[in-house]
């Protein structure tokens, strides 16, 4: 075994030589986008909804976080890697065996065991502790315990990326159905409105102040508003059955009515950066598939190496039950073993360039997931930004309509103004009013696009007048 330990260095470097490197490839760094990378990743992974002051979201996000089956799946994928990294890591360790056996035989008077044994009937007991132990001494078994590591802390990566998915994805639909609620009330109102506008033109005409035609025409606006708020109806139940689906409850469990305060939050656009993009689970994980492959590659490259494995062996044997524990039954035996891979017919090298290869595509995955986020992050601190001037620009214009409707309304009442006046005004209010609810809806889902894209939680919640 001396001998053994003093030419393992020289073997080891000699066949080390056999093993063919492929050059690396070089993952993107956040830096060469012109981004500031984080020194670790942290989540919004805290209750960063709860900022839009809604209960029913908050009990929906609840509901979903505890009963949805993605996230069972991916915490099970977690268990799984963590259960790889143990087999892994156990094969570094010793193993440590007991063996009993119990033989009842006759031996060959005619074989090598002479009399008294030969054609006799003998019995054969055994008893023993047994020892192995592979010497990690090239790395092998360290690097694929890291690897296995590298996949643990990736399954995580992507339990929280699930969890993130989960909250983002219910508070997306119950957005989209405060939205649509709100719009099917306008949408009533505007039918109301169509309504008076036909009775209008039904007086006109037996007044002889108006042609059929007029008449027609409010029939026809009445119609279009009824046939307007019919989609609605679609977009509320579309909504409610995604949520009953994340939330895994019936349809019936899910709200129906709209809350008197409207979700809202607030984000400095000005003052966030595309920096957080480490914060994405998603490259997170990615980034720990590159180590994870790194370490492949090295515990293949170390295979080529010699194995150095160790067994020792303590135990009893005795033909005779009476003398199984005395002393002269005692076997002890120490026996190490160097293997060299002098020959696999490739198999070695093949495993090798597999490994290398993984690599490669851990790194692109690495690259193409960096490249993504960050287009994703751009382009939507760019949608928010331009959302939220075009909600300032749609307020003003339905707060300006809206003081108008009320002035003809006045003037109406005080006989200055015509009916018809009046209910053009309320008109063209309510349709400013529909337009700004619909650009409302699309900053609110332009924030949450942002939220998710860069983790940003956002700011304490306003209320919006």
């Amino acid at each position: 075994m001396h001998y053994m330990l003093r030419l393992s260095p020289l073997i080891a470097v000699l066949l080390a030589g056999c093993a063919e490197l492929s050059a690396p490839p070089v993952t993107l760094s956040p830096q060469a986008l012109g981004l500031t990378e984080a020194r670790a990743p942290t989540f919004a992974a805290g209750a960063w909804w709860r900022a839009l002051g809604d209960p029913a979201l908050d009990r929906l996000v609840a509901q979903a976080l505890a009963a949805n089956p993605r996230l069972t799946l991916a915490e099970a994928k977690v268990r799984a890697a963590e259960a790889g990294q143990a087999v892994a890591a156990a094969g570094g360790g010793p193993n440590v065996g007991f063996a009993y056996s119990y033989n009842r035989q006759r031996y060959s008077a005619d074989s090598i065991y002479p009399p008294p044994i030969g054609g006799s009937w003998q019995t054969l007991q055994e008893i023993g502790l047994t020892l192995d132990w592979r010497l990690d001494l090239w790395g092998q078994v360290s690097e694929r315990v890291a690897a296995e590591a590298g996949q643990v802390a990736a399954a995580r990566f992507d339990a929280e990326l699930a969890r993130q998915w989960l909250c983002a994805e219910v508070t997306a639909q119950y957005l989209a159905l405060r939205v649509a609620l709100a719009q099917q009330a306008l949408a009533a109102e505007a039918v109301t409105l169509a309504r008076a506008r036909d009775k209008q033109a039904q007086w006109r005409v037996k007044a002889g102040l108006s042609d059929a035609a007029s008449l027609a025409g409010a029939r026809a606006s009445l119609a279009a508003a009824e046939a307007a708020y019919a989609p609605w109806d679609g977009a509320v139940t579309a909504a409610r059955a995604a949520l009953a689906a994340l939330t895994v409850q019936p349809l019936s469990a899910i709200p129906a009515d709209t809350p008197t305060a409207w979700p809202e939050w607030t984000l400095d656009t000005a003052g966030l950066s595309l920096s957080a993009i480490s914060r994405r689970p998603e490259l997170a994980a990615a980034r720990q598939g590159v180590e994870a492959a790194a370490h492949r590659v090295r515990a293949a490259r170390a295979d080529f190496y010699p194995d150095l494995s160790l067994s020792l062996l303590l135990g009893l044997t005795s033909l005779n039950p009476a003398t199984l524990f005395d002393a002269a039954s005692r076997e002890l035996g120490v026996a190490p073993a160097l293997s060299l891979p002098l020959y696999r017919a490739g198999g070695l090298q093949g495993r090798l360039d597999a490994e290398q290869a993984a690599y490669a595509a851990a790194v692109a995955q690495y690259n193409q997931t960096l490249l993504d986020v960050a287009g994703q992050s751009a382009s939507a601190l760019a949608k928010t930004q331009a959302a939220v001037r075009a909600d300032t620009a749609a307020e003003s214009a339905a707060l300006a309509t809206v003081r108008q409707a009320r002035a003809a309304q006045t003037l109406f009442a005080a006989g200055l103004a015509a009916r018809d006046d009046a209910l053009a005004a309320a008109e063209g209010a309510l349709s400013a009013r529909q337009k700004w609810l619909s650009v409302r809806g699309e900053r609110l889902q332009a924030q949450l696009a942002l939220v998710r894209a860069l983790g940003e939680v956002p700011e304490s919640p306003a209320e919006k007048p």
